[in-house]
């Protein structure tokens, strides 16, 4: 148990009361004050690191194919090849042209 007592300079001595009542510390304003700070400091430093990890929350684990997602897949490829597929809208623009026109020279889509 804490025993608290402040005296004229604004000083708080906390004193603790062991079995046999003898009186140990005293901590000062500084001092109490500076625990605190550290603590908050802390608890931000936790909030924190948790939010370094939210670029996590949308990762999903692995997904395992059946062979009838496999079969599906391989048709696919044979019919169209491995080519990716990409929707652009505005083609009557310039740039929308320039835009097919450099996409379909990387022979990727």
């Amino acid at each position: 148990f804490f025993f608290q007592q402040r005296t004229q300079n604004n000083i708080i001595i906390l004193t603790l009361l062991t079995h046999n009542h003898s009186r140990y510390t005293a901590y000062n304003t500084h001092l109490h004050f500076t625990m605190i700070r550290k603590s908050i400091a802390l608890l931000a430093l936790v909030v924190a690191s948790a939010d370094a990890f939210k670029f996590m929350s949308n990762w999903q684990p692995p997904k395992i194919l059946t062979d009838e997602q496999k079969v599906k897949m391989a048709d696919m490829e044979e019919r169209f090849g491995d080519k990716k597929l990409v929707v652009i809208t505005g083609c009557s623009s310039g740039l929308g042209r320039q835009t097919v026109k450099n996409l379909l020279a990387t022979n990727k889509y």
